[in-house]
């Protein structure tokens, strides 16, 4: 058993940091619709979590011991922030964008 401690004493952000986008997974509807996007949405978490809780451990002055507590709200709401910045995205009106773009740099109708 002292290899499961090992995993996890390696891996306590992203293992934390996965649950916490698994638990904000059931207050997110459009994440729930297949189970590819529900991967996705855990997988983002366990990402955010893992990339910038350093970061913010560093910022807020917390201690190493509060990394794991610090992943888990990131695995929280990093799913969350990922899923909206892509629902965005796509209602996004690009091509009137482009367009409106091109026209003021180039002119034209």
């Amino acid at each position: 058993m002292d290899w499961l401690a090992d995993v996890f004493n390696n891996y306590k952000v992203q293992i934390v940091g996965s649950i916490g986008a698994a638990l904000a997974l059931q207050f997110n509807p459009d994440a729930r619709r297949t189970r590819g996007s529900a991967l996705v949405f855990i997988a983002t978490g366990c990402v955010i979590s893992s990339i910038c809780t350093g970061f913010f451990v560093r910022v807020f002055d917390l201690s190493q011991n509060d990394d794991a507590m610090v992943g888990f709200l990131l695995g929280t709401f990093g799913g969350a922030i990922v899923a909206a910045i892509y629902k965005a995205i796509m209602a996004a009106d690009l091509w009137g964008l482009a367009k409106a773009a091109w026209h003021s740099k180039f002119g034209g109708e």
